[in-house]
């Protein structure tokens, strides 16, 4: 120290003489020496830029003659040969040694004052040139060579995990405490598209003092489909991002001021600066689309915490190198990620649809509990907090104004009560048009089968039909039309029913169970009569008995997330084209000469008839065969309505008069059941039909019965939802 104290003062004395010339525009350029246990060097902002001589001299100089008040043009991010990284590097250490010192080792959750501490220490330092403490509460130094520093005050660690099974960390205690927001407008059917491609990347950058919930994230892409991976996000993998439909960012955040005047936002990466890395990336380091960050890394089993200093990427590494497919989702799940200097202009530069990030510094559980309800609403993953029943997958914009709804898109730091001037929360903003769903989403199902059609309801995107897939019970079925909120495919009669799921681009919705029902009617007639018309006796019996497979979406369904589900109502359902009625007929009569009897011994398969058109006659007056049967269902009072099944077929009628014998038909015809009016069948909460029997005695000497089955379902809803769990009116 007392070698280099002469060459102090000698600079000291030719500043003086500067400012001499320049008047009062110079005011700033002084140097003080400040004595303490280290004996600290301490410029102002100004003079330590110009700590060399001859840089200070020339920019002193030129300096001169400007008008008082004046001020210097923008200069270069970086310019001059960079500061050697073993000073640099040392720099970086005696800053963490301070932290340790000012704050035990913590940054979290402390105060602009407390931080200014760490900004002026900095500052006094000979290897930067200026320091302060950014909004975001990141602690920011400029190298002498333009090159930034940025020491992150996040995440906190102390707060909930965000895993969903941690009671301490339950987000209802947050509902008491959650006011009405405006909810945002719904996504019109246009804008309802799915990422192009379907490769995913989610990434943790974290060290291991921080959860992350990539993996499980990761976890749920695959399961719909994507093509998700979790590499190590490195400078070098960051630098080959290329075709991304989905990327999903756990890391640190903060933004710092430039030698030009502007603000760079970073984000933190797992490659920790070296010497070989300064080479590497050193046109990145002077351009700042790399910057050096020191943050919390791990936390050892001791309790203690360990700083590291990695390469953060500015929004101009991502415009440089970055690339994403049309109709992509960014989500970096870092502190100040979405007002970060920078970054979504980097983004929408590189293609990406819909950015993600948080408006200030965000506690670990926090950021853990949204990315987890995100990806878990938006996937239809029903695997995290999960909703009874299982819920569909839903655009972003419905599972953000359903998170808006229970808060769980903001961070309060442990102060719910205040609610006033929230701490930070999660916003998500449309670059470029049209990202809306993580997975195709089928809402309901409607079974026509009288045209053969099945017509799904829900979200789909507009442009997908080229490679997308309709099937049932894993069976494909053939598209007919698609749009973005609406798909209708070509249905078989028969046995086809099970889950009904789309697939766009390999991403699969939601299974809808197609449920099926056999029903077995019997209808049966018996006649015992004596001097009935020219007849002396009369004995007839007609058993008409119709196996009926019908098929109905019975599942309850959300129109918007958290919602509590609709039972469906009022669903009209037809006998698939399949179905089919036996009949048999006995008869004997004679009259009360003996001179004529009637026999019967007949019997045959009455086929399906479509009920869109006109039965070839009244039952009873057509001359050929045919059924038809139809109802209304509803799931909340667990009944099929105004049930009608109608039948007509021809019977050979023997006769024999006078000796002369002869054939003729007769219709065997029931007419919309009218004795037994108004027909309902029952289920029980599984869905199953109540086997039951109606028996009409009114006639004189004849008994109509008409009796069903037991029918259980076939694939009917997995949760049994009924009126009785959702207090229906």
């Amino acid at each position: 120290m007392k070698k280099i104290f002469p060459v102090i003062l000698r600079l000291y004395s030719m500043l003086r003489k500067v400012h001499h010339i320049c008047g009062t525009y110079c005011e700033g350029l002084r140097l003080r020496v400040r004595h303490g246990a280290r004996a600290h060097r301490t410029f102002t902002v100004w003079n330590r830029a110009l700590w060399r001589l001859t840089p200070l001299m020339v920019l002193a100089l030129a300096s001169c003659g400007q008008p008082s008040g004046g001020g210097q043009p923008p200069q270069p991010p970086v310019t001059g040969a960079p500061l050697p990284y073993a000073e640099r590097e040392q720099a970086v250490t005696t800053v963490i040694a301070k932290i340790d010192e000012l704050y035990g080792g913590r940054l979290d959750g402390r105060s602009v004052a407390e931080l200014q501490q760490l900004a002026d220490f900095m500052v006094s330092l000979p290897e930067f040139e200026a320091a302060g403490v950014a909004d975001d509460h990141t602690v920011w130094g400029r190298f002498t060579d333009g090159r930034l520093y940025l020491v992150v005050d996040n995440r906190e660690t102390n707060t909930m995990t965000g895993t969903g099974t941690n009671t301490a960390a339950d987000p209802a205690a947050l509902e008491p405490y959650a006011p009405a927001r405006p909810a945002l407008r719904p996504l019109q059917a246009g804008e309802l598209e799915l990422p192009k491609v379907r490769r995913a990347l989610v990434m943790n950058a974290l060290g291991t003092a921080f959860v992350s919930p990539s993996a499980r994230i990761r976890g749920w892409l695959a399961d719909a489909g994507y093509q998700a991976s979790s590499p190590t996000p490195t400078v070098d993998l960051l630098k080959s991002v290329s075709g991304v439909g989905v990327f999903y960012l756990d890391a640190h955040g903060g933004e710092g001021q430039g030698r030009d005047g502007k603000t760079r936002y970073g984000i933190w990466t797992a490659t920790p600066v070296s010497a070989a890395g300064e080479l590497k990336y050193d046109d990145d380091l002077k351009t700042l689309r790399l910057v050096w960050m020191t943050a919390l890394e791990d936390t050892l089993p001791d309790g203690t915490d360990t700083f590291e200093t990695h390469y953060a990427f500015t929004g101009d590494f991502v415009s440089t190198y970055m690339s994403f497919s049309e109709h992509s989702l960014v989500f970096i799940n870092a502190c100040s990620s979405y007002t970060g200097a920078g970054m979504q202009s980097g983004f929408l530069a590189a293609g990406a649809s819909v950015y993600a990030g948080w408006t200030k510094p965000v506690s670990d559980g926090a950021a853990n509990l949204a990315a987890n309800y995100f990806f878990d609403r938006a996937l239809g993953s029903n695997r995290y907090l999960p909703e009874t029943a299982a819920q569909r997958p839903f655009d972003y914009l419905a599972v953000w104004n359903e998170m808006k709804r229970k808060e769980y898109e903001v961070d309060y730091k442990g102060n719910p009560p205040t609610h006033e001037d929230p701490e930070t929360r999660l916003v998500f903003v449309e670059l470029q048009p049209a990202f809306a769903l993580l997975a195709p989403s089928i809402e309901r199902l409607a079974v026509d089968e009288i045209a053969g059609k099945l017509t799904l309801s829900g979200m789909f995107g507009a442009q997908s039909q080229a490679d997308a897939k309709v099937s049932v019970d894993g069976l494909p079925l053939d598209v007919l039309s698609w749009s973005a909120t609406e798909v209708v495919a070509k249905l078989p009669p028969g046995q086809d029913a099970g889950p009904v799921e789309v697939e766009v681009g390999r991403r699969r919705s939601n299974a809808v169970p197609l449920t099926r029902w056999q029903l077995r009617i019997t209808y049966d007639a018996e006649m015992h009569l004596t001097d009935f018309l020219l007849f002396d006796s009369w004995d007839s019996r007609t058993t008409v008995t119709c196996t009926l497979t019908v098929r109905a979406d019975v599942h309850p369904y959300r129109t918007a997330p958290g919602t509590s589900p609709t039972l469906p109502k009022n669903i009209p359902v037809h006998a698939t084209q399949d179905s089919s009625c036996t009949w048999t007929e006995t008869l004997s009569a004679s009259s009360f000469d003996g001179a004529c009897t009637v026999t019967v011994n007949d019997s045959g398969t009455i086929p399906w008839f479509d009920p869109s058109k006109t039965p070839p006659g009244l039952p009873g007056e057509s001359s050929s065969d045919w059924f038809i049967f139809s109802a209304t269902l509803d799931t909340e009072t667990l009944t099929w309505n105004d049930v009608d099944l109608q039948f007509d077929a021809q019977a050979t009628e023997h006769w024999d008069c006078f000796g002369e014998v002869s054939t003729e038909t007769a219709s065997i015809a029931v007419d919309e059941l009218t004795l037994f009016t108004p027909l309902i069948l029952e289920m029980d909460s599984n869905f199953v039909v109540i086997g039951d029997s109606l028996i009409d005695d009114s006639f004189v000497g004849g008994t109509i019965t008409l009796s069903w089955e037991d029918a259980p379902p076939a694939f009917p809803p997995e949760e049994n939802v009924t009126c009785a769990s959702l207090a229906c009116p």
